[in-house]
């Protein structure tokens, strides 16, 4: 029986398209399954695609991953924007839910690796179908501000800290850390090296970045 699903999502209209969820899939062990959520025709993606069955915008369609239709199990999802390097079975284990602590601000929760439990859907789902568009203007900082005011999570680093997860900025680049860099990637320990905004992974240089 499988531990669970890896899910993508890859929208229309903005920077991403299929060519960068392939991209990713081929990181992704042939041992694991997963879909991928898209309005991209299913030919276009080496994957399972589910179409999504709202219109919500740019980021929001992120929010389609707690639909209650999906497959009742646990789903880990992975921003089209992460360079993968092992997927451990234990995240799937895990008795919570899980989201990223913010690689720039450990008080906050990001939504670029969530590891979300079957139960825990319907709460955050639930909360946003009774008023998306009021919940969307009152969240101008996009789906993660309102996903980790909902959903009952604790966080990949602190479950799992043996587990590395990666600030390419943070952790590898002080010229695109900036005042934000601290240091200490090491590719060998990474599991997940997340980019969270530009540069995107297939515009650096790094002999640890498949060519797209």
């Amino acid at each position: 029986m499988a531990l669970g699903l890896i899910a993508l999502v890859c929208r229309s209209g903005g920077e991403y398209g299929p060519i960068h969820a392939n991209w990713l899939l081929d990181q992704i062990p042939l041992s694991f399954d997963g879909f991928v959520l898209s309005d991209f025709p299913e030919d276009q993606i080496n994957a399972t695609v589910i179409p999504f069955s709202h219109n919500f915008p740019g980021w929001w369609s992120k929010m389609e991953l707690f639909r209650p239709d999906l497959p009742q199990c646990p789903i880990l999802y992975i921003d089209l924007d992460t360079v993968v390097k092992r997927i451990p079975d234990r995240f799937f284990d895990s008795p919570q839910s899980l989201m990223l602590r913010d690689l720039y601000n450990e008080h906050k929760s990001a939504s670029g690796l969530m590891l979300i439990r079957p139960e825990d859907r319907k709460i955050v789902w639930d909360a946003f179908i009774a008023d998306p568009n009021g919940i969307m203007a009152r969240h101008p900082g996009g789906d993660q501000d309102f996903i980790r005011s909902v959903l009952p999570h604790n966080r990949f680093q602190t479950v799992f800290p043996e587990d590395k997860i990666f600030s390419y900025k943070a952790h590898f680049s002080p010229e695109r850390g900036k005042k934000h860099y601290i240091g200490g990637g090491d590719i060998n320990e990474a599991r997940f090296v997340c980019f969270h905004g530009k540069p995107r992974p297939w515009e650096v240089k790094e002999e640890w970045i498949q060519i797209i």
